[in-house]
């Protein structure tokens, strides 16, 4: 399974191949927030005794959850925890090269409502697109159906997991490679 983090490999590609125009941050957010639910789950004993991270999913990692709750929770850190966040990241790197990323500032971004929502949906389903060859548990289609996708059969193979984690973090490095410096021509791009 791809960690966490490299979530945002999916979210940054989706919105560069499509020409959107929103916020990096908005996407970022949303292709990471989709898996809060696992340590819930883990947590809460909601996994069983037998608690399997391959299984911890739930309405977050579902169509109904990306374009619902997941797009709910986006917006609330976006507007509660990354004022607060800039400002501390501000006063310990105050050089602005730190918050600049594919030619824009990071800090500066203001997207209207439609933009910010496309691009929270955007992250979150570049999160259940790259969950799918790396999962056999994926509720996307939930609560509509209780059969889980499972696009690759041997999806919960340890070697499988790594090769696919360093495939994704390889595109990483290529898209940082080529991209950075910016692709916006006056404007914040996604």
């Amino acid at each position: 399974m791809p960690a966490t983090p490299l979530h945002t490999v999916g979210a940054w590609a989706f919105l560069r191949l499509s020409g959107a125009r929103g916020s990096l941050v908005a996407a970022f957010l949303a292709s990471m927030t989709v898996d809060l639910e696992v340590p819930f789950y883990a947590l809460y004993g909601l996994g069983g005794s037998d608690f399997d991270p391959y299984r911890a999913r739930g309405i977050l990692h579902s169509l109904l959850g990306v374009f619902t709750l997941n797009a709910l929770v986006v917006w609330a850190l976006w507007r509660h925890l990354m004022p607060a966040f800039w400002r501390w990241a501000t006063r310990r790197w105050p050089e602005e090269r730190w918050y600049r990323f594919a030619g824009a500032d990071l800090r500066k971004e203001a997207p209207e409502g439609r933009a910010f929502y496309l691009s929270a949906v955007a992250g979150g389903l570049s999160h259940l697109v790259l969950d799918l060859p790396s999962h056999s548990y994926n509720p996307v289609l939930w609560p509509h159906t209780a059969d889980p996708l499972a696009l690759v059969p041997f999806s919960e193979d340890p070697l499988w997991d790594v090769a696919y984690m360093l495939l994704v973090f390889a595109l990483f490095l290529w898209m940082l490679r080529r991209h950075w410096g910016g692709w916006a021509r006056g404007g914040v791009a996604a």
